[in-house]
């Protein structure tokens, strides 16, 4: 006797659906490759686009860089004139006076002048010298801001201008000469044009702001 064992057919419904399932499998296992070599593969002209974008910001940030360097040398620059400009206001007055006097008393204005200058040196033994390595300081971080970044070039010329003037002052605190009413206006137009600036610098970048001769005086 032949015992034939009874055969199993799986059925035709539970066939196409494991079909089904597999072909999903391998199409999820096949784009998953595929995204993942196409993730970590660069063709060349992809890898030299992506190096120029990262040397472009490289450079973007060292100019940034570069130009908060010099915004910080401005500020400086524009603290010290401003510094400056008050202490030779304060000195250019005691001239004034010293001037005024020794004219109204019929004294020698020469002398007068001079003895101003040195008792003004002997009461503040650090102002002549405070006086001129101000102005080195100054100079040296005038020469150090020629080349402005193109944002910064307004503010720049502003500086000059009230550069040009601070000297102008300086020169005639240290050197006092010529007729009183002269004097008195090339002193009083040396001030007025540095605040004028200093009031346009405002209005270009507030950022860099000077406070106002009157606000100095009060």
């Amino acid at each position: 006797m032949t015992i034939q064992k009874e055969s199993k057919q799986i059925p035709k419904k539970v066939a196409i659906i494991i079909i089904s399932l597999s072909v999903v499998w391998a199409v999820l296992i096949l784009g998953g490759i595929t995204y993942f070599v196409s993730k970590s593969y660069k063709s060349p002209e992809v890898r030299q686009n992506s190096k120029v974008a990262q040397n472009q910001e490289i450079q973007l940030a060292t100019i940034n860089a570069g130009d908060d360097e010099y915004r910080e040398k401005l500020t400086n620059v524009l603290g010290d004139m401003e510094y400056a400009i008050m202490k030779l206001t304060i000195q250019s007055d005691y001239i004034v006076q010293i001037w005024h006097n020794a004219i109204f008393s019929n004294k020698n204005v020469e002398e007068s002048l001079k003895k101003a200058l040195k008792n003004s040196d002997e009461i503040d033994k650090n102002t002549s010298e405070d006086r001129a390595t101000t102005r080195e300081r100054i100079k040296t971080l005038m020469q150090e801001l020629s080349n402005p970044p193109e944002e910064l070039r307004e503010v720049h010329k502003l500086a000059i201008e009230m550069y040009s003037h601070y000297l102008d002052l300086y020169e005639l605190t240290v050197n006092p000469s010529g007729i009183y009413e002269t004097y008195v206006n090339n002193v009083n137009e040396a001030k007025s044009k540095f605040y004028k600036n200093a009031e346009k610098l405002l209005v270009v970048d507030p950022s860099f702001g000077i406070k106002k001769e009157k606000e100095h005086n009060d």
